[in-house]
Formats: structure tokens, sequence, C-alpha cells
């Protein structure tokens, strides 16, 4: 045969266990029973459905699984009411204006609510911020009041306050208190 298949430096009757083609302890190999001579068959001999390379009886079970039931689980629901500007001090502002400006917003303070909410459930109550507006229309935030009993609900409304353009106060900046109720339904 070929010295590819006959197993000299390193062919594959080498690689399979030796003459015959098969392992140590199983057919065909050392201390087996034989097996076939691999250099008879010509490469396109040897494949999935030709000679002594079929395998069969491996094909996965057709046993049929139960279906998993998906649970429904209903996430809790919580609301945030924005109230109106109060102790407006300094510039002249629409307070409409800033008040729209703030509840057309509203879904973006909701998601802090929620994030929040997820780590802590019983997160619930009033935050007050007192809010500055800029000649440019830049805000900077901070809480003065907190009694929603985490930390990171007041951190979250004030990053996001502080991203937004507002509308731009007339003659100096404009400073004011706003409070936020945030409830599970």
């Amino acid at each position: 045969g070929s010295a590819w298949l006959d197993g000299e430096d390193g062919g594959i009757a080498d690689v399979v266990g030796g003459p015959g083609g098969g392992m140590a302890g199983l057919p065909g190999g050392p201390g087996g029973i034989g097996g076939p001579d691999l250099s008879a068959f010509k490469p396109d001999d040897i494949g999935p459905d030709k000679g002594p390379m079929k395998v069969s009886g491996i094909e996965g079970s057709k046993k049929k699984l139960p279906a998993t039931e998906k649970k429904v689980v209903k996430e809790k629901q919580y609301k945030l009411n924005i109230s109106s500007m109060q102790g407006v001090q300094g510039g002249k502002v629409d307070r409409g204006a800033i008040n729209k400006h703030l509840r057309a917003r509203s879904s973006a303070l909701q998601k802090c609510y929620v994030a929040v909410a997820r780590k802590n459930p019983n997160v619930k109550g009033k935050l007050v911020l007192q809010i500055k507006i800029d000649l440019a229309g830049r805000a900077t935030a901070r809480v003065v009041e907190d009694e929603t009993g985490d930390a990171r609900l007041g951190k979250c409304i004030v990053d996001k306050i502080r991203q937004w353009p507002f509308p731009k106060p007339e003659g100096k900046p404009v400073e004011f208190k706003i409070p936020f109720v945030f409830r599970a339904l």
C-alpha cells in the first residue's frame, strides 16, 4: 500500500492506532480483531455513505420535549408627577415654557425612576430640585429635598436635567425649585 496509509512516518495508520485503522483494545487496533485495510480504498470511496466509514444510529432523539411555558411577569407601574415651578428668582422667564419643557422630557425622568425602582422597589415620594438656568439656557440642578428613600433617583434626575438646553432667561440667570412626586401604581 501507500506509505501515507501504511503508517510510515506519521501516516494515517499511526494516527488512528496502527495497521487496520482501529485503536488499541478496539476492533482493528492492536489487541483488536482487525479492520479494513484503508489502502484498498480510493479517496472517493471513503465518505459518509460509502464503505466502512458509514455511521448509523447516531441520529438525534426524535422525542418531543414539552413546550416551555412563558411566565408573564407583570412589571410594576411607576408614575411621575411634575409640579409647577416655585420660588422663581433672578431673570425673566416664561414659566409655562419651562414647565412644558420639563413635561416634554418626562419620559427620560420616568426611566430614571424605573431603573432605580428595579433595584429598590420601595422607592417613592417627593423629590425637590433647585434648578438654575444661565443666560445661554444651560441648567444646573441640585437636590434640596429627598423623601424617596434612594439618593440614586435624585442623582439620575439631576444628571438628565444638566444635559438639556432650556429656554433662555432674560436679563440674568433664573433659579427656581420644582417638586417631582414618584409613586408606584
